[in-house]
């Protein structure tokens, strides 16, 4: 899916990310992923981050709400970028995560030797979300009760 450029987020919105990050001394924009808004790195002066955001209106917009409640409630003990700030502005959900560098993509075919450090990531998510954090979010519009 193609993905949003920095110049496409309105003025406000990189202002609110400015005033969070410092300076922004480069954007290098990253892979849409699947819902086609902007997905980049952020370099400033306390190092990089990364930003995705969309319009509000977008057919993904609840997942991005969804993923702003649950990540303001995410354990500590949780191996994920920590998300540093979040805002709805000018019509517009911006999140804000540390960022972390891909060394590698993880192979995930039968005689993998990632397939431990996987299922040892899975217990520790399953240890660390037990009881399940999420479950004090409120419900986004489109997620079902069942």
């Amino acid at each position: 899916m193609t993905g949003r450029e920095w110049g496409d987020l309105p003025g406000e919105v990189r202002d609110e990310l400015r005033t969070e990050c410092g300076s922004i001394q480069r954007v290098t924009s990253l892979p849409a992923g699947l819902t086609g808004g902007l997905a980049a790195r952020l370099d400033t002066p306390r190092g990089p981050v990364f930003v995705k955001a969309l319009p509000a209106d977008s057919p993904p917009a609840p997942l991005y709400q969804r993923e702003r409640h649950v990540g303001a409630v995410l354990p500590e003990s949780v191996p994920a970028p920590r998300m540093l700030w979040s805002g709805h502005t000018s019509g517009w959900i911006a999140l804000l995560f540390e960022h972390v560098a891909v060394q590698r993509e993880v192979d995930l075919g039968p005689a993998s030797s990632d397939l431990g450090d996987v299922m040892d990531i899975v217990r520790v998510l399953g240890e660390a979300l037990t009881p399940n954090p999420g479950a004090r979010c409120p419900r986004s519009p489109t997620t079902s009760s069942s």
